[in-house]
């Protein structure tokens, strides 16, 4: 629901207020006009309305189209870019915590939206942490998951899903069908628990293809095979290990875990500390959301995965 639902706006009123520099103040409602684009009408906004909140930038018609922060009335966050109304562009999407028993879980998406959906490269984080925590600080006693990649029409289509329980960690590159599941023709995974990398098919919870054991040092210890999840003894395949040894090697060498966590925190200690009120949306300050609201993009884990195994095969 957006800020400006069921609130009723006097356009002579504000128009009268606003146009030589002043400010339109009434019942909850904060207007300023905004001189971040020169070519049409637009109104720096600070709104209450019905457990909503908004400090954004308004068009003429006083929908969001801009950025901004949005606090839903249901505890909900989003901090971006609006058009018409919607979600677009770039934006960080933080739902209301849910506390079950001593944990606490929280969810945050960050990246493209169109049309009020994901749709576009962004990483969803889901970070289970005790309740009693008061900030989002280093992640060591924090466990979660993430996934790194493409959405379209709100679903999860390609990219890295990483899993950190404790000091054991899992990471799958690959694709996924409507319902989140692995679903792809060639996949990775790699466990750390264990030390076994698996490179082939992942359909309808069962994988297809090649395995990799490794020492802990990351010496190939053993291979196999495996249909449907059953074992079968189709010989060494010296590619798939030198694939499986780059993949794991890729995910040991750089803590992506900490990036991940570290640009979440950055993001939002931003948001929480820097808008506060109207003077956020000067232009110059304005720039700043911009920075922060894409910098999901520096997330480099599929970029580094992709050149490792592209570059391998295209020397063959």
């Amino acid at each position: 629901m957006s800020s400006t639902d069921k609130i009723t706006l006097n356009r002579s009123e504000i128009e009268r207020k606003t146009d030589r520099g002043g400010k339109y103040v009434n019942k909850g409602v904060t207007l300023k006009q905004w001189t971040g684009n020169d070519d049409k009408k637009m109104y720096a906004a600070e709104i209450e309305n019905n457990g909503n909140k908004l400090i954004g930038v308004l068009d003429s018609f006083f929908q969001r189209n801009g950025y901004g922060v949005n606090q839903y009335s249901n505890g909900d966050k989003y901090f971006g870019f609006f058009l018409n109304d919607m979600k677009q562009k770039n934006g960080i999407y933080e739902f209301n915590p849910v506390v079950t028993g001593n944990e606490r879980t929280r969810e945050f998406y960050y990246g493209c939206w169109k049309n009020d959906k994901k749709d576009g490269n962004g990483v969803y984080l889901w970070l289970r942490e005790p309740k009693n925590r008061t900030s989002f600080q280093r992640f060591d006693d924090a466990n979660f998951s993430a996934f790194v990649g493409e959405y379209e029409n709100d679903v999860m289509k390609f990219g890295t899903y990483l899993n950190k329980e404790g000091n054991s960690y899992y990471v799958y590159h690959g694709g996924f069908n409507e319902n989140g599941e692995r679903d792809s023709d060639e996949g990775f995974l790699f466990s750390s628990d264990d030390e076994i990398c698996y490179l082939g098919s992942f359909k309808n919870n069962k994988f297809n293809g090649y395995v990799t054991k490794f020492t802990d040092e990351g010496k190939l210890l053993a291979n196999t095979w495996l249909n449907n999840d059953n074992i079968e003894n189709n010989g060494t395949d010296e590619q798939k290990d030198q694939l499986c040894y780059l993949f794991r090697n890729q995910i040991m060498q750089k803590d992506y875990f900490g990036e991940l966590y570290d640009i979440f925190k950055e993001a939002l200690n931003f948001r929480d500390r820097e808008i506060r009120n109207l003077e956020i949306l000067n232009n110059d300050k304005y720039l700043d959301i911009l920075d922060f609201t894409s910098a999901y993009n520096k997330i480099s884990i599929n970029k580094d995965i992709m050149e490792n195994v592209i570059d391998l095969r295209k020397n063959e």
